[in-house]
Parts: C-alpha cells; sequence; structure tokens
C-alpha cells in the first residue's frame, strides 16, 4: 500500500519499542528525526483548499481494496461526532480497532486530538476477555463496538468484572438487535449505534432518541440519505433497497487514489451509492439489511449486523459458535 499510495513515510521509534528489541527499517526515516530536523512542519502551515487530500484510507468497501482521498473538508461532519455522541470532557474512549478503520480513527483518536477529551486508550487488538480489565485498569468510559464484537463480549461467562468498570456508552456500529438491550442490562452501559463509511456516509441513532435496531439518521444539515431500486428510484417505506448518500444542497463527490473509473461507478446522478442494502421506517429511521459486493454477493468479512437465529452464544457451555454459509 505504501509504495503504491506514493506517500512520504516516517517509522515512529520511542525508547520503550527499543527497549523491547523493535528495530525499524532503515528504509524509511524515523517521525523523531524528522521532527527535529530542519524540514520539520512549521506551526504556521495551514490549508488553503478544504478539498484537497488530508488522508489516504485503503478499503475493500464492497469490492477491491482502493484507496479513498478524505479532503480536509471531511473535518466538517467529523468534528461534529463527540457532539452527535455526547461525549464529556472527562470521557475517556478506547479502541482495540486498528486506526486504519474509520470507526476508531472518528471515534476514537479524533476527539483527543482535538482536545474535546483528554486522552484516549488505545490497543494492538481488541480481546474480548480482557476488555473489562483494559477499561478498569485505564478507567475507560466508552468503547467502540464493531460488527459481532459484542456479541463475542456477552457470550462470555458472567463475572464480577461486568460492572466495575467506568464505561458508560458503548459507539457501536453492529449492535445486534437480539442483545441490544440485554446487553445495556448485563453490563450497566447505554449503546449509540452509527453506521460511517469512509466514503462519506454518516448516520448516528442517539441514546434513548430511536429505536433498537436502526443505525439513526443522517446529522441534519450536512447529508441527506435515500433507499433505492436499480433504477435509483426511492423505495416504499419498510422496502428494502440500496442506501444512498449526498451533501445538503450538492452532490456526492469520490476520489479514488489513482483510480478514477472505480470513483465513477460509486456515483450516479450526484448521489453516492454505498453498496449497503437498508430499509426506512415511517419516522425516517434507518435499517440495515446486509451489504452487497459488485458481484451481489456478500462478502464474508463484512461484520454481521444480525445475530444468527435462536444464537448458540447463549448457551454457556460452548466457547465459542461460527456460522458458515452453504451455497
Amino acid at each position: 500500500m505504501i509504495r503504491a499510495s506514493g506517500v512520504r513515510t516516517w517509522v515512529v521509534s520511542t525508547p520503550e519499542g527499543q527497549a523491547m528489541g523493535i528495530d525499524p527499517p532503515r528504509r524509511w526515516p524515523l517521525v523523531n528525526e524528522a521532527l527535529a530536523g530542519p524540514e520539520a512542519p512549521s506551526t504556521g502551515e495551514h490549508v488553503v483548499d478544504l478539498s484537497e487530500p488530508w488522508l489516504l484510507v485503503y478499503t475493500a468497501g464492497r469490492g477491491d481494496p482502493d484507496a479513498i482521498e478524505i479532503g480536509h473538508d471531511r473535518m466538517l461532519l467529523y468534528r461534529r461526532v463527540p457532539e452527535l455522541f455526547g461525549y464529556r470532557s472527562d470521557d475517556v474512549p478506547y479502541t482495540g480497532l486498528s486506526l486504519t478503520h474509520g470507526n476508531a480513527l472518528i471515534a476514537t483518536m479524533m476527539p483527543a486530538i482535538w482536545g474535546v477529551v483528554d486522552h484516549t486508550v488505545l490497543s494492538r487488538w481488541f480481546t474480548r476477555r480482557r476488555l473489562w480489565d483494559v477499561c478498569i485498569e485505564h478507567g475507560v468510559t466508552t468503547w467502540s463496538n464493531l460488527g459481532e464484537l459484542a456479541t463475542a463480549v456477552y457470550s462470555e461467562p458472567t463475572s464480577d468484572r461486568d460492572r466495575a468498570h467506568s464505561v458508560r456508552l458503548v459507539v457501536s456500529a453492529g449492535m445486534p438487535r437480539e442483545i441490544w438491550r440485554p446487553f445495556e442490562e448485563r453490563f450497566g452501559v447505554r449503546v449509540l449505534e452509527w453506521y460511517v463509511t469512509m466514503a462519506g456516509g454518516f448516520a448516528c441513532n442517539p441514546v434513548g432518541v430511536g429505536p433498537v435496531g436502526s443505525i439513526g439518521k443522517p446529522p441534519e444539515g450536512l447529508l441527506e440519505m435515500d433507499v433505492v431500486d436499480v433504477e435509483g428510484r426511492s423505495v416504499a417505506v419498510g422496502q428494502v433497497g440500496e442506501l444512498v448518500l449526498r451533501p445538503v444542497g450538492g452532490e456526492a463527490r469520490l476520489t479514488y487514489w489513482r483510480n478514477p473509473e472505480a470513483a465513477a461507478r460509486r456515483v450516479r446522478n450526484g448521489w453516492l451509492l454505498t453498496g449497503d442494502m437498508a430499509a426506512r421506517d415511517a419516522e425516517g429511521w434507518l435499517y440495515l439489511a446486509q451489504p452487497r459486493g459488485g458481484d451481489g454477493l456478500r462478502r464474508v468479512s463484512d461484520p454481521i449486523p444480525e445475530s444468527a437465529p435462536g444464537s448458540p452464544d447463549e448457551d454457556l457451555e460452548m466457547a465459542d459458535a461460527q456460522v458458515f454459509g452453504i451455497p
């Protein structure tokens, strides 16, 4: 990915890492040396063109991986996330997800960079068995759920740690409807469900506002979303179609790094095609059905928004369970 993007690259090296025997490859400069050198960025530098790329995010989306160019203007949306989520200044967000993932980037790291919260807690990976230990040790008040992570946590045997933590909010992208309320009651938390795509999609179901199972609504004044059929026509309430979006008063814009053809396939009549199948109720709340790939098939690596019927994870005698589709 680094070679394909052509971006300038640095490696972070710390005394702690060096003490552990981590020796970064010398084919890339160290960020420590770059910041101390003559070409270090100046605090006087600023962005003139908000459409200029700020970040390249590699995402498979619903097909082959491509790098999405995210402009500085996306900050107008992301800066509102802590307010939409109800973050407080004393909150301590945590994630075990990769920072290449929008969930970790937007909901966990950025609030600390902006100073909305004092700091965030990051780990190399997510572990369901040590989740509450991490939260207790570091004073975590909110953590990010993705797909079936919540199901994995819920399937663990009950213990004293279930409520020995300070977590008040679980920021979730894919909380199974069947365990939404039981999860809140068991662990003494509230669930905020949201939907985000690095191509520009965003919806939020704040705590105690929308119905259980809904991904929410787009932020008023910034985005509008619709559910359409294969011809691009809006479908009726309760009908499943493809979720599409565009900025309020404008047209969707998407740029893939060195791949304009891929971007052109994702935008139709000013609307961005998310590839996600969804439905809406009479009040405008959105519900995901299932994603589809370019070949119309669900991607195995996609988080599953709903548990399998009669989830075997409820059986405490079973250590784990996996569901496979048979063609």
